[in-house]
């Protein structure tokens, strides 16, 4: 019995682990034991029977639930027992897929507890049993990838030096589902893919630990597979075909299987999930952007980006703009969305977010906040409007776009010079300069509004320029906001480009080109996050840090 190969496979009573079993069992007869696993065994028999019908006797069934700790250890000790304690081949494939459990935190749970924690409970257990040159193999599938996540955890897990260090990220990841707020902690919505990807990660671990062993450890994605889990109706696969490449896996040589170790396959070919999706696909969003510096702004990130990222060109009137996303497509920029957002408008900005959240995991990464209007001298709109528009549709766009924001991410106000602190009264500088919320400062800009109703807004220690108010609150409300923000590694800075050439401006006098005044938001933009998160709360022009 000692030269016998013991294959074990978890969850295997059914469905793609049933024919994992199968399948191994017809290709080594006699020279192996394949254990056939079941929380209830009494529910198994019958596809042991069905084995057994067809001349397959070398398959032993075993009770084995991955989440007890007492039922992981009894497996334990019957190949301890009966085996000599070694187990050739341990295919994981035991998985929980929940449905119908309310409230989602409660799911994300007991998801994570199954399929994360469970499979630590059976490495712990049975790793130590794999003989050297054996193999381990996951059943993971591409639901695992990386880029399901912020760039703060994508690098957390990608560079994971233990399994400690993943457990924490998935015990984040509970703590925020059950308080509903994991998709803004930088998770995804989706419980299962979760639990996977924090199996894929302590995988990568595994294969470091045990590679002085030569011990393989190989994840792989089956495909989709009519099983109970997946359904039966629109799967295009088999069990047995996803069962395939598992079982190639398993009977390879064993130089060969070394030679994937940490690897990642799909149908016998390695597929570079996490690589592809080590760094998730960016989205950028411009409020105002379809000319001026905002068009240079999406351009130049576009540019950068190239197909990195999702960038947002965003419009009031999106038929205005489709002739600035046709210039930019012309010169192959096809990584940019025209979106319709008015930031005054709530329901313009809950739709920009549904669209966010529906075809983009819900994550922004990249905000900058550019839209503006500066009426002319002459213009009879009521002079307090710009400030209305401009500070509070930086407010609404802040209520309903930053619970989105990733992990990491950054906010860059496109303010100006006009913003000054020195351009209101010195009680206003303190409460300004001072203010621990931005009900602060909004209780300035609506004395400023009453005020300026009334045509007395010199009188009550205000400067006379709306557009420079409303540009000094945004500036105000951003120190705050990079203060709240903090805590999540999102940097807030505040940025003026300049006097440039643009329709609010002006085409003459201006000295400087859009371009060049949306460089340093670019440069901001782009910098590592680090570099960003030391410059949150500042005021930039031309790259240089000014006083406010």
């Amino acid at each position: 019995m000692s030269g016998k190969r013991v294959i074990v496979v978890t969850g295997s009573y059914k469905g793609i682990g049933f024919e994992i079993v199968r399948l191994l069992s017809e290709l080594y007869g006699d020279r192996a034991t394949v254990f056939m696993t079941a929380r209830d065994p009494t529910r198994a028999q019958s596809s042991l029977d069905n084995l057994r019908a067809k001349g397959l006797n070398n398959v032993e069934l075993a009770q084995l639930d991955i989440s007890s700790k007492e039922s992981v250890t009894k497996l334990k000790e019957l190949i301890e027992t009966k085996y000599n304690g070694v187990i050739n081949g341990l295919v994981n494939n035991a998985a929980v897929s929940l449905t119908g459990v309310e409230p989602w935190g409660k799911m994300a749970l007991e998801t994570v507890k199954n399929n994360y924690y469970g499979h630590i409970l059976v490495s712990e257990a049975l790793n130590p049993l794999i003989a050297p040159g054996g193999i381990i193999v996951n059943v993971i599938g591409q639901m695992s990838r990386l880029g399901q996540v912020s760039q703060h955890y994508q690098k957390i897990l990608w560079n994971a030096p233990n399994v400690e260090t993943v457990s924490a990220v998935m015990d984040e990841f509970v703590q925020a589902a059950q308080h509903g707020k994991h998709q803004q902690a930088g998770f995804a919505n989706n419980a299962l893919a979760t639990s996977k990807l924090g199996v894929h990660a302590v995988a990568r671990v595994h294969a470091k630990q045990l590679y002085a062993k030569k011990i393989s450890v190989i994840n792989m994605c089956p495909g989709w597979c009519k099983t109970d889990m997946a359904g039966w109706d629109r799967a295009p696969m088999t069990a047995a075909e996803g069962a395939d490449t598992v079982v190639w896996l398993e009977t390879m040589n064993q130089a060969d299987q070394f030679a994937n170790t940490g690897g990642f396959f799909q149908k016998r070919r390695p597929i570079s999930c996490l690589r592809v999706h080590m760094i998730e696909k960016r989205v950028i969003v411009v409020t105002g952007s379809y000319k001026g510096i905002g068009f240079e702004i999406v351009r130049l990130l576009s540019e950068f980006y190239r197909d990195r990222a999702t960038v947002f060109m965003t419009a009031r009137d999106p038929t205005r703009a489709q002739s600035s996303l046709d210039n930019l497509r012309a010169k192959g920029l096809n990584n940019v969305e025209l979106c319709q957002l008015d930031i005054t408008n709530k329901d313009s900005l809950v739709k920009f977010k549904t669209i966010i959240e529906t075809e983009h995991n819900g994550v922004i990464h990249s905000l900058i906040n550019n839209a503006a209007m500066a009426y002319k001298r002459n213009a009879p709109d009521p002079f307090s409007r710009q400030a209305k528009n401009n500070y509070f549709g930086y407010l609404l766009v802040s209520d309903i776009l930053f619970p989105i924001m990733a992990r990491g991410g950054i906010v860059i106000n496109v303010a100006s010079m006009c913003g000054r602190l020195s351009q209101v009264s010195q009680q206003f500088q303190n409460q300004l300069q001072h203010a621990s919320s931005v009900y602060d400062v909004t209780d300035v800009m609506n004395k400023f509004v009453s005020a300026a109703q009334e045509g007395k807004q010199k009188e009550a220690g205000f400067s006379n320029s709306a557009y420079g108010m409303s540009k000094l609150g945004i500036i105000a409300a951003g120190r705050v906001h990079a203060e709240q923000l903090r805590e999540k590694e999102i940097s807030v800075v505040n940025m003026c480009p300049g006097w440039c050439k643009s329709d609010m401006a002006g085409w003459e006098r201006p000295p400087k080109t859009a371009e060049e005044g949306a460089d340093t938001v670019v440069w901001l933009e782009t910098m590592d996050h680090t570099s960003q998160m030391k410059r949150s709360g500042g005021f930039f022009q031309e790259r240089k840090d000014y006083k406010w």
